[in-house]
């Protein structure tokens, strides 16, 4: 069973945030009797790269025989490129942390998220 804290392993691409199937994250909470996931997946400098909801058919847990692999993460080099330029604009909105959580909790319930 997986619970909070532990770390998982991607078993399918989500493309909008760049991750493919392989990469690892940390769950940081779990939904409805462990039906979905919401994992932080982070940089080997402690950054936060992407933090998102997913079914339970979408990770899996790390396994002992696992081996850890690096690639560069381009499409969060692409989103932070974005992110920096949206702030010299002047148009970036900050996201309440919390607010988000309750919106993808109350999208996965709904069906509108995976």
């Amino acid at each position: 069973m997986i619970r909070e804290h532990d770390s998982v392993v991607l078993t399918a691409d989500l493309p909008a945030s760049g991750l493919v199937a392989g990469d690892v994250g940390v769950v940081v909470h779990v939904y409805d009797e462990a039906a979905a996931f919401e994992v932080e997946f982070v940089n080997f400098d402690g950054q936060t790269i992407a933090v998102e909801s997913v079914k339970a058919d979408a990770v899996r847990r790390v396994g002992t025989r696992d081996v850890p692999h690096v690639r560069t993460a381009a499409a969060w080099d692409q989103e932070l490129s974005r992110r920096l330029d949206a702030i010299e604009a002047g148009t970036a909105v900050l996201i309440d942390r919390d607010d988000l959580r309750e919106r993808l909790k109350s999208a996965i319930a709904d069906g509108r998220a995976s």
